[in-house]
């Protein structure tokens, strides 16, 4: 569902033991890795480069917002939290851009 690439990744979410979760295939090793594995949904992936940025959505009420992960280090960090409704991510770089019903975000990650 929604795959995305970028040099050699190609991330999606993907319906799992309940719920969405974000997965990684690197073409160059042949290696699948999951990338979440939480409650609720982890849904719009965007790769740029080492970086993964997604939408997360239905962990409870106003707790909708972005993660991140960064593929070089295997590090994951939430970089906007709290939002009434989802948003739908995309990343260029180290720059973040989020959407919702003609409200956009944007701002920069630093993995």
């Amino acid at each position: 569902r929604n795959q995305v690439i970028s040099g050699d990744y190609i991330v999606w979410s993907e319906w799992r033991e309940g719920s969405y979760d974000v997965c990684c295939y690197d073409i160059a090793s042949g290696n699948t890795t999951w990338i979440t594995d939480e409650p609720g949904h982890d849904l719009w992936p965007a790769v740029s480069g080492d970086a993964i940025v997604w939408s997360v959505y239905g962990r409870g009420s106003d707790d909708n917002g972005i993660s991140a992960y960064d593929l070089s280090t295997e590090t994951g960090t939430e970089i906007l939290a709290d939002l009434p409704h989802p948003v739908w991510p995309d990343i260029d770089g180290g720059k973040v851009v989020a959407y919702r019903a003609r409200v956009q975000l944007s701002f920069k990650y630093e993995g």
